[in-house]
């Protein structure tokens, strides 16, 4: 069963979005959401969540970074590319012993960073 579904948050002030359930994640409504640090998509479920280099400015805050956490072989995360902003993969680096592959991309002067935990699948998608 494939479930899509909006997430409609209150501010975050810890900066983590934790998922209850699963689907398709959009995250295009989250007009009141600033400062997220990290999304936790570890919950057993199988979650898919798509990011754009908007997506990320908007949502991240003044540091431009976001880390992404999940289930193994269930999760996964989609770069999407648009006209004239695309994402570029970086090397991994590993913090508190878990490795993460890191994607980056500029809208003019500004710079965003996602981590996304190595047991996720993720890559770039156009």
């Amino acid at each position: 069963l494939d479930v899509n579904f909006e997430l409609k948050a209150q501010p975050i002030t810890d900066g983590l979005v934790k998922f209850e359930k699963g689907g398709d994640i959009n995250l295009s409504n989250l007009e009141n959401i600033v400062n997220l640090k990290e999304i936790n998509l570890d919950n057993g479920k199988e979650n898919k969540l798509s990011l754009t280099l908007d997506d990320v400015l908007k949502l991240s805050g003044d540091d431009g970074k976001i880390k992404i956490t999940g289930d193994q072989f269930v999760d996964s995360v989609a770069f999407k590319n648009e006209n004239g902003k695309a994402w570029k993969q970086e090397t991994s680096i590993t913090e508190n012993n878990k490795t993460f592959d890191v994607y980056s991309g500029s809208i003019g002067d500004q710079t965003v960073q996602v981590k996304v935990e190595d047991k996720i699948s993720d890559g770039i998608t156009s």
